[in-house]
C-alpha cells in the first residue's frame, strides 16, 4: 500500500469511527455511563440520556464491515484529539497510535492517531519504555510512556499515564484497558515492583466515581444498544439477583485478572433435554474478557459442541464455521460458577453463530450456502479459558476491583427501561455472596511477557462424556444437527470447509488469535 493510500485509509477509518462525545449534565450519582451500538450499519449510537455522565461507544467499522469490538470515543490532549479505543477488561493499559507507528503495513491504525506536538498538556514520561505483547505470534506494541488528559463524556481524567505506540504489529486499534494495576505491562516487566494509577484508579481519585467498580451489559448479538457503567449497575438489565463470586488469584496468590471458578457445564436442547458434560468435581479458572470475541473451552467440551453443530474446519485460520441457519437451533449452553450454590448463565445457541463478510463486504457463501463463524474455540495445552463476547452477551457482569468480587446474573436482553444503582462501597444491594465457593487458582505455564496475563494449563479432570447407548446424548443445529460422538480432536479426515478462495480473507482472519486471546479484534457481521 502506498503512503498516500495508507494515509487516506487511516483518515477514512478515523472518520468512520469518529463521533462527538456527549456532554450531559452531571447528576447526583457518580456514575459514568457509556452506551454503545452493535448494528452492522451503526457508526455511532443515538444520544441516550440517563442520570449519569454519558459518552458514546460503538461497534467499529472498516469499510462496510463491522470489526466486532466495543470501542469508546475519547478526546485526548489539549485541545482534545478524537481517538477511538477498544474497551478491554482483559488488560490494564491505555495506549494509542502515533503517526510513526502507522507508516508501515503492519497495522491498520483504526481509531485515529494522536499527535503529541498538538497538545499543550502532553508530557513525555519515559521514552521507548512502553512495551506490550499479546499471545498472537509476532504481535505487540513498542513506544513511550506519556501523560495527558483524557476526556470521556465531557469529563476530564487529568494526567493519565498512557502508552504512545511508535511501532506496532498485528494490533489493529488502540486499547483502553480497565483491569487491575497488577495486569499492567510494566508490572509484569518489573516483576511486580512498578505500576501506576490507570484510568479506573484516576476516576476514583478525581471523584468521578466512588469506587473501582463497573458493570458490563452487551445485550444479544442482534441488539442495537448495550452499556458499561463505571461506578454503578443497572438492575433493569438482569434477571433475579446478582450472585457474588470471589475473583480467583493467580499462582502467586495475586488478584490480577478477572478470573472466576467455572464449576459446571451442560447443554439443553429441545429434543434431548439437559445433558450434563461435567462432573461434580469440575472446577476451572475462567477469564471474563470483553476484549475477546470467542469463548475458549477445554478441547473435550469444545469438540463435542463442534461436531454436534456440524461445524467445519478452516485450517489456514484455525477456526470453525457452521451454516448460518444453525442459529435457529432451540438450545442453550449452561455455565455454572462458584459451585453447586452458584449462578448458572444460559447462552442461547444462536449467540455462537456469527455472520462474517469477505473483503468486498459480502456474506461468506460456498456453493450457495452461507457460512458463519462458530463462537467456540478448543483450548490446547497452555491456553487460557477465555470467556469472551459469545458468553458475555448473555451475562450481566459487575466487576468490583476493590471488593475483589464479580457480580453475575442472567442478562435481561429484553430490557427497555433503566434503574441505575450507584456503587458507593462493596456491592450489597440486590446481591448475595455464593456460599461454599471452590478455589480455581490459575496455574501459570508461561507468562505473557508485557501484558501481565497468564496462560494456564487446561485440566481434563471433571469432564464427562455424554451417556447413552450410542455415546451421543444431544444434537443441535438446523433440523436437529449432527449427532455428537466426539470427545477428542477431529481426526485428519474430519470435515473441512468446501473449496473456496480463503486467501481473500487475509484481512479478516489476520488478527484471529488476537480475538481469541484478548486485546484483539475479529471481523464479523
Amino acid at each position: 500500500m502506498s503512503p498516500s493510500t495508507r494515509t487516506a485509509a487511516v483518515a477514512a477509518a478515523a472518520l468512520l469511527l469518529s463521533t462527538t462525545c456527549l456532554d450531559l449534565a452531571v447528576s447526583a450519582q457518580k456514575v459514568v455511563s457509556m452506551p454503545f451500538a452493535r448494528r452492522e450499519d451503526a457508526r455511532t449510537l443515538e444520544k441516550v440520556k440517563r442520570d449519569s455522565i454519558s459518552a458514546t461507544l460503538g461497534n467499529a467499522q472498516r469499510g462496510s464491515r463491522s470489526i466486532g469490538i466495543y470501542y469508546v470515543n475519547t478526546t485526548i490532549g489539549t485541545p482534545g484529539q478524537t481517538i477511538q479505543l477498544q474497551l478491554d477488561t482483559g488488560s490494564s493499559d491505555l495506549w494509542m497510535f502515533s503517526d510513526e507507528a502507522c507508516k508501515t503495513d503492519d497495522v491498520m491504525c483504526l481509531g485515529g492517531i494522536f499527535d503529541p506536538s498538538a497538545s499543550s498538556t502532553y508530557e513525555l514520561l519515559y521514552s521507548g519504555e512502553f512495551n506490550i505483547s499479546y499471545v498472537t505470534p509476532g504481535s505487540g506494541v513498542h513506544g513511550d510512556y506519556i501523560s495527558d488528559n483524557v476526556n470521556i463524556g465531557g469529563k476530564d481524567v487529568v494526567g493519565l499515564t498512557m502508552g504512545l505506540a511508535k511501532q506496532a504489529k498485528e494490533v489493529p486499534t488502540g486499547i483502553m484497558g480497565i483491569g487491575y494495576r497488577e495486569n499492567e505491562a510494566i508490572y509484569a516487566q518489573t516483576g511486580g515492583r512498578s505500576s501506576y494509577p490507570n484510568i479506573v484508579d484516576l476516576m476514583v481519585n478525581q471523584s468521578l466515581i466512588n469506587t473501582r467498580a463497573y458493570s458490563l451489559y452487551l445485550d444479544d448479538k442482534d441488539a442495537a444498544t448495550g452499556n458499561i457503567l463505571f461506578g454503578g449497575y443497572d438492575t433493569a438489565k438482569f434477571d433475579g439477583d446478582l450472585a457474588l463470586l470471589k475473583i480467583q488469584p493467580d499462582e502467586n496468590g495475586v488478584v490480577s485478572s478477572f478470573i472466576v471458578a467455572w464449576t459446571g457445564f451442560s447443554i439443553t436442547t429441545e429434543n434431548d433435554g439437559e445433558v450434563q458434560l461435567t462432573t461434580s468435581n469440575f472446577a476451572q479458572p475462567a477469564y471474563l474478557d470483553s476484549g475477546t470475541t470467542l469463548t475458549v473451552l477445554p478441547s473435550q467440551l469444545a469438540y463435542q459442541l463442534i461436531q454436534a453443530a456440524g461445524a467445519v474446519y478452516e485450517e489456514s485460520s484455525d477456526i470453525y464455521l457452521v451454516t448460518c441457519d444453525t442459529a435457529s437451533a432451540n438450545a442453550t449452553l449452561n455455565y455454572q460458577f462458584g459451585g453447586a450454590n452458584g449462578p448458572t448463565i444460559k447462552v442461547p445457541f444462536g449467540e455462537l453463530v456469527l455472520p462474517i463478510r469477505d473483503v468486498n463486504g459480502d456474506f461468506v457463501t460456498v456453493d450457495g450456502v452461507q457460512y458463519c463463524l462458530f463462537g467456540v474455540k478448543p483450548g490446547g495445552p497452555g491456553d487460557i479459558l477465555l470467556f469472551g463476547d459469545t458468553f458475555l452477551r448473555s451475562a450481566y457482569v459487575v466487576y468490583d476491583l476493590d471488593g475483589q468480587t464479580i457480580g453475575l446474573a442472567q442478562a435481561n436482553t429484553e430490557a427497555t427501561g433503566s434503574n441505575i444503582v450507584e456503587i458507593t462501597g462493596p456491592i450489597v444491594s440486590g446481591a448475595s455472596t455464593v456460599a461454599g465457593q471452590p478455589t480455581a487458582t490459575a496455574t501459570a505455564t508461561s507468562r505473557n511477557a508485557g501484558i501481565g496475563g497468564f496462560e494456564t494449563g487446561i485440566a481434563t479432570s471433571g469432564l464427562s462424556s455424554p451417556s447413552g447407548t450410542s455415546g451421543a446424548d444431544f444434537t443441535f443445529g438446523a433440523g436437529g444437527g449432527a449427532t455428537n460422538t466426539a470427545t477428542k480432536s477431529p481426526s485428519a479426515g474430519h470435515t473441512v470447509v468446501p473449496a473456496f478462495d480463503w486467501a481473500s480473507f487475509t484481512v479478516i482472519f489476520g488478527s484471529m488469535a488476537m480475538a481469541l486471546f484478548g486485546g484483539g479484534l475479529f471481523v464479523f457481521l
